[in-house]
């Protein structure tokens, strides 16, 4: 992970100076012990006050599903395709 972090321009974007591997681990430990809705929720609605957002749409991620999923006959391309 240090290789990584170091190949990445996080440091400068973000000012994580002092960031390691066990820092974000025990973040991402903390954030799972936390009610995930509940939290997600909190982090869009700062950032929306923060950057003054009014949210008008959704955009809906099926990255993991569509790399990751085993095939599904009721989402075959051609059940999309004829609608």
């Amino acid at each position: 992970m240090p290789q990584w972090f170091e190949r990445t321009d996080l440091s400068f974007l973000l000012d994580l100076e002092g960031l390691t591997e066990k820092r974000l681990l025990a973040a991402l430990d903390y954030l799972e012990g936390l009610p995930a809705e509940a939290w997600q929720q909190e982090m869009f609605e700062s950032v929306c006050r923060h950057y003054r957002l009014r949210p008008a749409g959704v955009v809906y991620d099926v990255t993991n599903t569509y790399l990751y999923a085993e095939a599904a006959r009721w989402a075959s391309w051609e059940k999309i395709r004829k609608g």
